[in-house]
């Protein structure tokens, strides 16, 4: 396994310990015992690391270690809110400017999906969903949008990776990804634009409603211990 690929591994460990809040804000992290929990040298870690203070997901200073920050559930619903409307906005564009190729290379990404499903393989159908999603942006053959929807769906992955891990939505999005293809092959603008707001706000709500959740139960967790201490 390559140094990135160990790297990437424990990003996304982390990263789903942010979020589920096993890893609380403020919280130090220490480079030493990220290593032992995942078996690796000290190195991985400190890229693993500093991707995530490039994420916003801790506070990392060399020689000075990190923290975990404290997620703005109001700012990242803007951003997800913001998504929502840029890939929708795409797929409105590229049904109306795919080429013949580019819809078929789509028929088949969505075919292959169904296969990994079949298959119960999660990981293969995660980087199909991205393929479909980033060929629907290069669909809209508007350079300007496709990069500034790339970069929000950049920066928003480790919360949309973590939405398959909630259970149920690869049961679900298949279907969601096939009303966006019969809207393409269709050339229906309109319903292209509509089948793609509705799928990615699905996926969205699942993660603020996740998140709120688990705010509430902490901040009622932390009324307890206090009432307890009084």
């Amino acid at each position: 396994m390559s140094a990135s690929t160990i790297s990437e591994r424990i990003y996304q460990g982390l990263i789903d310990q942010i979020i589920t809040g096993q890893l609380k804000p403020g919280q130090r992290i220490e480079e030493q015992a990220i290593a032992s929990q995942f078996g690796v040298s000290r190195t991985p870690v400190r890229d693993a690391l500093r991707q995530l203070a490039g994420s916003g997901f801790i506070n990392f200073k060399p020689h000075h270690g990190a923290t975990v920050t404290d997620l703005d559930l109001d700012q990242l619903s803007e951003m997800l809110e913001t998504l929502e409307e840029l890939e929708a906005l795409c797929t409105r564009f590229a049904a109306r400017r795919m080429t013949a190729v580019e819809r078929k290379h789509l028929e088949v990404l969505y075919q292959q999906q169904l296969d990994s499903v079949k298959r119960g393989d999660e990981p293969t159908y995660w980087q199909l969903n991205d393929e479909f999603h980033t060929s629907l942006c290069a669909g809209a053959h508007n350079r300007s949008i496709q990069q500034i929807t790339e970069n929000f769906r950049s920066r928003l992955l480790p919360f949309r990776a973590f939405v398959f891990s909630l259970g149920s939505r690869l049961e679900t999005a298949p279907a969601e990804h096939r009303d966006v293809l019969d809207a393409i092959l269709a050339g229906d603008e309109v319903r292209a634009y509509q089948a793609m707001r509705n799928h990615v706000a699905t996926s969205n709500l699942r993660v603020i409603t996740f998140l709120r959740q688990r705010e509430q139960q902490t901040q009622g967790g932390s009324r307890s211990r206090a009432a307890m201490m009084t």
